[in-house]
């Protein structure tokens, strides 16, 4: 189990016994989400960051995704900041995905400009990185812990405003998650009522969102803050890889499902 993060690729790697997550650090300051998935031999074998240009997409190099190149994509009237995995997302500027963190500035300014700041690998199994605004003395410190009993990776966010005024806060999402690209999914979720709880309930990911949510105020048994995802749908209780979160606390919840058009999860 460890947090360690390479200074030559500029990759932050969290590793259990059998899963990796990864993040890197880009030429523009951006943090992106690498990896999340089965274990890998080395630092070297996690894929690069993708390149932020004006037009990203699709490519020939679908069959080793670490290798892709700028020259492999290409989306027509799609800005870069729309696809590439941004690992803690803004409101603002040219991206229309899900975002994790929209509030208003005391001047009224809205956008929310997030470029790496800092990181550190605190303890063996946890790290933390900090992103500030470009503008305006706002800091997000993102923590991630991996479990060594449990062979799970967890992660939260704190907000911190350091600037003499209030920030109008309207949305904090504790993270986002991707699953790869260039797939298609099954998403499976936990519903039910009194005496007739956790069901379990399974559906094709279409492009768009799907919102579970709870505003109940305490944990119950009629939509549970859980979520799993398979590629086609083939993956069973034995076999098959799956990739699934839960929320670690009680209380009003979201989630948001999305695959864009640009076919990420």
């Amino acid at each position: 189990m460890s947090a360690a993060y390479d200074e030559t690729s500029r990759k932050l790697l969290l590793t259990t016994d059998h899963t990796a997550y990864c993040l890197g650090i880009d030429g523009d300051g951006n943090l992106q989400h690498l990896y999340w998935g089965e274990k890998l031999p080395g630092i070297q074998d996690y894929p690069e960051c993708r390149p932020l240009g004006p037009t990203v997409g699709i490519g020939k190099n679908l069959e080793n995704p670490k290798n892709l190149k700028l020259s492999d994509f290409y989306y027509p009237y799609e800005a870069g900041r729309a696809v590439i995995n941004e690992e803690y997302v803004g409101w603002g500027g040219l991206n229309f995905v899900e975002p994790c963190l929209k509030l208003v500035f005391p001047d009224g300014v809205r956008d929310l400009v997030l470029k790496f700041c800092s990181l550190k690998c605190e303890r063996e199994n946890e790290a933390v990185v900090t992103l500030m605004d470009a503008v305006y003395p706002l800091y997000v410190h993102l923590y991630y812990r991996a479990l060594p009993d449990v062979d799970l990776i967890v992660r939260w966010a704190e907000i911190e405003n350091c600037g003499n005024e209030s920030v109008w806060l309207e949305n904090a999402q504790s993270g986002v998650f991707y699953a790869p690209s260039f797939q298609a999914y099954r998403l499976s979720t936990l519903s039910g009522r009194w005496a007739n709880e956790l069901n379990l309930k399974r559906a094709p990911v279409y492009q768009g969102k799907k919102v579970m949510e709870s505003r109940r105020g305490i944990t119950s048994h009629h939509e549970a803050p859980w979520f799993a995802l398979d590629p086609e749908g083939e993956s069973t209780e034995h076999s098959g890889p799956v990739w699934f979160g839960t929320l670690a606390w009680s209380g009003n919840w979201k989630m948001v499902v999305e695959y864009t058009s640009n076919r990420q999860m």
